[in-house]
């Protein structure tokens, strides 16, 4: 058996699978070229795979783990899709460090921390006369109820919030969550919502779903979040409601074009927190990771089922 490895999960995850598997061949091929050489005769794949590689394997390729949680960029490649190859990928381990990073972003809007932290670089003891509020009581929206939006969800819920989730369709909620609506019923709730997490995987149906028009359902007193993929949420209206005045903060990890240009003019929106999609970034998240990367090897050697298995057609 012939696994390549274009992005390891770990940083002695190789060597940890060949002291456990020394039956089986494990190719490291970091660049593309290395890739497209190994993949010929192997078996599976662990990494974000490219269609210049997936076109180069041979016929035994029957598995492809992606060691990210989206997997847009994988299932870009119909021939993949169209296939009975299976997809997994690492859902679950980027939850919790994702959810703090949201809520880092949000309490750094709501207490106004960036301006002290500013005050305090110039020795300025200044206290605020306005503009700071708390989230209890407060109404959060969570769009896209996956592992990543019940991680958000559950720390609303303990931050005393209001928390109403929104899906592809209506479904039971968890613990202290109000309700989960279904997409037919966003307009509604951004119109409710003081906070907007946007936690949905980047597919057909969701691309662009926060337009203009969305955009401006939102209260002029409400944040939005966005931590899952940027090309969901409009950047210029996001942008333009910022600069007018119609929305009282933001927080994006992720952009529509990374890394984000120069010249972007996100970098000089006010109230706009930027961070370089580094919010699953833990040694915590590293290890999850490696732990659901080794399972799915244990059970692809010895044939059995997988975890974590993606709906290719659905994208995600």
């Amino acid at each position: 058996m012939k696994i390549v490895v274009g992005t390891s999960p770990g940083e002695d995850a190789v060597a940890a699978w060949r002291d456990e598997f020394p039956d089986v061949t494990f190719v490291e091929a970091p660049r593309v070229a290395e890739q497209v050489a190994a993949i010929g005769d192997a078996d599976a794949y662990i990494g974000r795979i490219s269609r210049e590689v997936f076109l180069a394997a041979g016929p035994q390729l029957r598995w492809v783990h992606s060691t990210g949680a989206g997997v847009e960029t994988v299932v870009s490649t119909p021939e993949l899709v169209d296939s009975d190859i299976i997809l997994t990928n690492t859902r679950g381990a980027h939850a919790p460090c994702i959810a703090e990073h949201a809520f880092g972003m949000l309490l750094t809007l709501t207490r106004g921390l960036q301006d002290h932290a500013a005050d305090q670089r110039d020795r300025n003891w200044r206290r605020p006369i306005a503009g700071r509020r708390e989230l209890t009581g407060a109404t959060m929206v969570v769009v896209g109820m996956g592992n990543i939006g019940r991680a958000i969800a559950k720390r609303a819920v303990a931050f005393e919030m209001r928390v109403i989730g929104v899906d592809l369709e209506a479904a039971e909620p968890p613990a202290g969550v109000e309700a989960i609506w279904g997409l037919d019923r966003l307009d509604e709730a951004l119109g409710l919502a003081d906070v907007v997490a946007v936690a949905t995987p980047l597919t057909r149906r969701t691309r662009g779903m926060l337009d203009a028009r969305r955009v401006g359902l939102l209260k002029p007193d409400a944040y939005l979040l966005v931590l899952s993929r940027g090309g969901i949420v409009d950047e210029t209206a996001l942008i333009e409601a910022l600069r007018a005045g119609r929305l009282a903060g933001a927080g994006l990890d992720v952009q529509a074009t990374e890394p984000l240009p120069p010249d972007s003019p996100l970098w000089d929106a006010p109230n706009l927190i930027l961070t370089p999609h580094c919010s699953a970034s833990s040694r915590q998240t590293r290890e999850r990771v490696m732990a659901i990367s080794t399972e799915n090897v244990r059970r692809f050697v010895a044939g059995r089922e997988l975890t974590n298995v993606c709906d290719k057609e659905a994208g995600f």
